[in-house]
């Protein structure tokens, strides 16, 4: 499956193996997240389960660590972010 990533945004994820990508058109908005994985020199593209709550588009992404994740303390565990796993 072939996507258009416009305006997309991208993260490096915590371990350092991968990244995560999320965004594409601005119409129709988007939810979806994809992960790219590389090992010698040969990347594959995921999708993930996982997915934003709200559709976006000119998505920013920026990696939060959890100490730092304000929404998280002061939610606790009744925030949300993503759906999925």
């Amino acid at each position: 499956m072939i996507v258009e990533l416009v305006a997309a945004s991208a993260v490096s994820f915590p371990t350092g193996k991968s990244v995560i990508v999320s965004g594409g058109k601005a119409w129709p908005l988007q939810n979806t997240l994809y992960e790219i994985k590389c090992a010698d020199m040969v990347c594959q593209w995921n999708l993930l389960e996982q997915r934003l709550l709200k559709s976006r588009a000119y998505h920013v992404s920026m990696l939060i660590p959890k100490k730092l994740d304000a929404l998280s303390v002061y939610c606790g565990s009744n925030y949300e972010g993503i759906q999925g796993k």
